[in-house]
């Protein structure tokens, strides 16, 4: 099954240089920046997310692996980093479905 997860971030004390380097290391692990039309479609998304789609036996598992990637991605930075990785199954959907999906629980929230 294909799944969309989104990965948002901050990293502390960091320059945009650092930023760079950051979205260079998640596009080596399937993630892309959301597309001027991608953001005027689905609506505005942080400067500091990602979005990446991905097939995988569920959720919970995807969630698992993307977060010790992005992890280790970031230890080699050396730079204290918080993120947040969402997963939801690859699907159409209004924003309806979307808040229903999450407060029913199929969506996967992981912290690092």
């Amino acid at each position: 099954m294909n799944y969309q997860a989104v990965c948002t971030f901050d990293i502390q004390g960091a320059s945009p240089s650092d930023y760079d380097d950051a979205f260079v290391a998640l596009e080596r692990l399937g993630f892309k920046r959301p597309s001027t039309e991608e953001l005027v479609v689905e609506g505005a998304h942080p400067s500091n997310s990602v979005l990446g789609t991905y097939a995988s036996c569920n959720a919970g598992f995807l969630r698992t692996c993307l977060c010790l990637k992005v992890k280790e991605a970031f230890a080699r930075m050396e730079r204290e980093t918080d993120f947040r990785i969402i997963v939801a199954v690859d699907e159409p959907a209004s924003a309806d479905d979307f808040v229903g999906r999450h407060r029913g629980g199929v969506m996967a929230i992981a912290a690092s």
